[in-house]
């Protein structure tokens, strides 16, 4: 039953992104922001395959040839991403480290979101200013519920293909169909402009 659930999900994404063959807005996925210098990041395989696959084009894949590496903080400025997602987890060690997932309300991840602005070069990206700034939970992308981020960075990296997506419903049916523990916190969000 979740293996129908989730090609269907899936399939749609694809078969949209099929059907609107365009351009691929570039994405930075910070992987635990906040917490390390800047910027681990998902490389060519392993989450970057999502990105791809949600219709972004990942900036780090030219230059991280496995699943996550370091970019440098000019490589990132001079790329100058159109989508940005932070993602973290609930504990991470470390200052400044970024919380989202169980436990973690989505106040408190608009606020770490908005913190991003002070960050030096990294609250300089036009992607932040204009609204392009989300976050999702790090370890979806080792789970087969990876279809709620997949749903939620298509919405963000194309808006005009799929505003109609409902990440949030998705992972409420989740819950309640197949979960006998249900995912209760705060697992993607955003910050809009000016927020």
């Amino acid at each position: 039953a979740y293996i129908r659930f989730y090609e269907e999900h899936m399939g749609r994404i694809a078969a949209r992104l099929a059907a609107h063959p365009g351009t691929r807005p570039t994405v930075l996925l910070h992987a635990r922001a906040g917490g390390w210098e800047c910027c681990w990041s998902a490389g060519a395989s392993g989450a970057g395959t999502l990105i791809d696959f949600a219709g972004g084009d990942n900036i780090a894949e030219a230059v991280v040839p496995g699943p996550t590496g370091q970019l440098g903080l000019e490589y990132v400025l001079a790329q100058n991403p159109e989508v940005y997602i932070a993602a973290g987890g609930p504990h991470l060690p470390g200052p400044g480290d970024f919380r989202i997932g169980p436990g973690v309300s989505p106040a408190a991840v608009r606020e770490q979101l908005a913190a991003i602005r002070d960050e030096p070069g990294l609250g300089d990206l036009p992607a932040i200013a204009a609204g392009r700034a989300h976050a999702l939970w790090l370890n979806f992308f080792h789970a087969p519920t990876h279809v709620v981020a997949v749903e939620a960075m298509a919405k963000w990296i194309h808006p005009e293909l799929f505003g109609d997506l409902d990440p949030e419903a998705t992972l409420a049916e989740i819950n309640r169909r197949f979960l006998a523990v249900p995912m209760d916190g705060t697992y993607f969000g955003d910050l809009g402009a000016g927020e």
